[in-house]
């Protein structure tokens, strides 16, 4: 016969309990958010630390403020809008940040999520 009904239900409860536990935490998608790179995946010379919420530092970008549209154990996925000149329409785009490069992730409570 197989296994009791007692022991499939709690077998079902610590699979999807190890699942969710798996899963990473996530602010919910769709909020804004900035992502703070880890000064040591910039580039090789970084010394020292850096505050908390620069913009940039040595002259690189440090952080990237953007809509979360994915979040898993290998990517943090931001979409964004980008001006390239005083001229030239504003361009929607995505970066793909990989997750050993980020710090943190600091989430926008004051604005709406995007649906």
């Amino acid at each position: 016969m197989g296994l009791p009904l007692k022991s499939l239900l709690g077998s079902a409860v610590l699979f999807a309990l190890a699942e969710i536990l798996r899963r990473p935490a996530s602010p919910g998608l769709g909020r804004v958010v900035t992502v703070q790179f880890r000064r040591d995946q910039l580039h090789e010379n970084a010394t020292g630390p850096i505050n908390a919420s620069p913009a940039s530092a040595d002259g690189q970008q440090v952080t990237l403020t953007g809509y979360l549209v994915r979040l898993d154990q290998d990517w943090v996925v931001l979409s964004y809008t980008h001006s390239v000149g005083d001229n030239q329409p504003a361009r929607e785009r995505e970066a793909w940040i990989p997750r050993p490069a980020v710090l943190f992730i600091e989430v926008d409570r004051d604005r709406a999520p995007r649906a």
